[in-house]
């Protein structure tokens, strides 16, 4: 054996021995048929064997069974290119087996060199690449996977698609559910991003306590989870999306707090939904293609889901239509403005006690050439995705003060409030808007008032206020809507410059058979009586719950029992006749 290690050694170099035995790199002698010649310390130590036993083996003993094939190729490859080119070299990461059965990832660079006498000899360097292969798979599993709930990312979930999608047996079949966790936004503004974060993570541990094991789970986005459901047909999807849905809206406990957070889930099936022609399912689209279709079609659903009190969609065809006729609302809103296509409706907002109208509300709607009246729930958060908030917002400003103007030189003083979207109540450009629609002094700053959400206000407290003490400082008013769906503390409340308290029309469309909606109402005109404010009740539909409101003190009211809203010219014909 010892001679054998000696000899193996090729010559050359006159400290060729001594750079081979000092080398920090595993080294390594064979002959062209890989059995081992010689070995340097750092090998044996590499491996854990040492020279007696190494020089009875062949590389291929070392090297993990799945590699082989790659490392006998390698060996073939390097002699053949050797008889051309006597500088020939090969290099090939393969996993080498240690002593104790352990395999470690190590690259593998081999050159032909002379033996002296016979056949040439091929030179190994051996480089331990296992710290190297560990960083990679850290930072690949960081890749794929998201920090706070430890499943599977966008990246990752995408990547097990593809390969669900690359399988695609003939009678397989899955659903994908896109799961849609609401208030994140409000519960990070009222609690703080760690109580965000805790919603969060309970949101992953819960989907996993409700499904199988090995159905998987990704966090899509910042608000969504994405879920594989293998094997579920679509009664099955349904099932399962309903105990989902039951588990995510269950009360949340964290730090001490109890949350309510909404959910939405949208789904699609494969391969029903993952046709690009689904009136023609044989043409067939690549993997990619597919994933893209199924995923696509998944948040149309979601985005149909939100909008619908079950909070559960499955895909159809209609749904694509709708969002097709959404991106076509949305590239010409602002046509629309420029083009003299939106209209105000005015709805009234009566004295509670006395029925005398007090004042109106400002409701944008669309004429469309083409879809005829769009509402504002079709295109306002278009206007907000798009940009085109301000001017839309500018335009109802502008629009609302024309007709006020108008009705005061009919003798009507009636004041009017307009909406305003959250996005642009964190911009101090509505306060430059407020003042420039007002410098025509025809209309008194107190005849006009500005509609705010809580969540809105919400999802930045402090740059909310800036701005509403500022238009209160101009002498607009403010009247805070949706009272009692987000998570506003009273803290905010107290410092906000409100005149009004708007009261939801969730809460007051069923007071009158719902007792929990009947208290909620009735501790909000209290709460509200108790700061100073007007309480307005939303979404009054009969005299019943008019009588409702009177006896709890409500101040003002509105909804389709007053009146709808209205065109200007007909609201005009409506107060002629109620004063009559």
């Amino acid at each position: 054996m010892e001679a054998r290690q000696e000899s193996g050694v090729p010559p050359g170099a006159p400290d060729f021995q001594s750079v081979f035995e000092a080398a920090d790199a595993g080294m390594q002698v064979t002959d062209r048929r890989g059995c081992f010649l010689a070995t340097n310390g750092a090998l044996q130590r590499f491996l854990g064997y040492d020279a007696a036993v190494l020089t009875s083996m062949r590389v291929e003993d070392i090297i993990h069974p799945d590699d082989r094939q790659a490392c006998t190729l390698l060996y073939g490859q390097l002699v053949r290119e050797a008889e051309r080119s006597p500088n020939a070299s090969r290099r090939l990461e393969v996993r080498f087996l240690r002593r104790n059965g352990r395999a470690v990832w190590g690259a593998l660079r081999l050159s032909c060199a002379s033996g002296g006498v016979g056949e040439p000899v091929i030179v190994g360097a051996v480089e331990d690449l296992g710290e190297r292969r560990r960083l990679e798979q850290q930072l690949r599993y960081r890749a794929q996977h998201d920090d706070l709930t430890g499943v599977p990312n966008r990246a990752g979930f995408q990547e097990r698609l593809q390969r669900l999608l690359h399988a695609d047996p003939a009678d397989q079949r899955f659903a994908l559910l896109l799961v849609g966790i609401g208030r994140l936004r409000e519960i990070a503004a009222a609690f703080g991003s760690r109580v965000r974060d805790g919603v969060i993570q309970q949101a992953a541990t819960r989907l996993r306590g409700v499904l199988d094991e090995h159905d998987p789970i990704a966090r899509f986005d910042e608000h969504t989870f994405a879920v594989i459901l293998m094997d579920a047909p679509e009664e099955v999807a349904t099932r399962i999306a309903g105990r989902v849905l039951s588990v995510l809206r269950a009360p949340f406990d964290v730090e001490s707090q109890s949350l309510d957070v909404d959910a939405s889930i949208g789904a699609a099936l494969f391969p029903d939904h993952s046709h690009l022609n689904l009136e023609h399912p044989d043409a067939r689209l690549p993997a990619t293609g597919r994933s893209r279709t199924l995923v696509r079609r998944a948040e149309i659903a979601l985005d149909t889901a939100w909008r619908t009190p079950m909070g559960i969609v499955l895909f159809d065809q209609e749904q694509e239509r709708i969002s097709l006729r959404r991106s076509d609302l949305a590239s010409h809103l602002r046509a629309a403005i420029q083009g003299n296509e939106l209209l105000l409706h005015y709805q009234p907002k009566v004295d509670v006690q006395s029925g005398a109208v007090t004042g109106v509300e400002g409701l944008v709607r669309w004429a469309h050439p083409d879809y005829g009246l769009v509402q504002p729930d079709d295109f306002i958060p278009l206007a907000e995705e798009s940009g085109v908030i301000k001017p839309l917002t500018r335009w109802v400003l502008d629009e609302a003060l024309r007709q006020a103007r108008q009705w005061r030189q009919e003798g009507i003083e009636l004041p009017v409030v307009v909406n305003l979207s959250g996005r642009i109540l964190h911009d101090h450009y509505v306060v430059e808007m407020a003042t420039d629609a007002l410098a025509d002094g025809a209309i008194a700053p107190g005849n006009l008032g500005l509609e705010v959400t809580e969540s809105a206000v919400m999802l930045d407290p402090g740059r909310a206020l800036v701005a509403l003490n500022r238009l209160h400082d101009l002498g607009v008013s403010i009247s805070l809507d949706d009272f009692g769906t987000g998570y506003s503390s009273f803290a905010y409340l107290d410092q906000l410059p409100a005149n009004e308290l708007k009261i939801d029309r969730s809460f007051v469309g069923d007071m009158v058979h719902n007792p929990s909606h009947f208290r909620i109402v009735h501790g909000t005109i209290d709460i509200g009586h108790d700061l100073g404010l007007t309480t307005v009740a939303e979404g009054i539909e009969d005299q019943e719950t008019l009588e409702a409101l009177s006896g709890l003190g409500c101040d003002l009211g509105q909804g389709f029992y007053v009146s709808p809203p209205l065109p200007g010219a007909e609201l005009t014909g409506w107060l002629q006749t109620r004063a009559s």
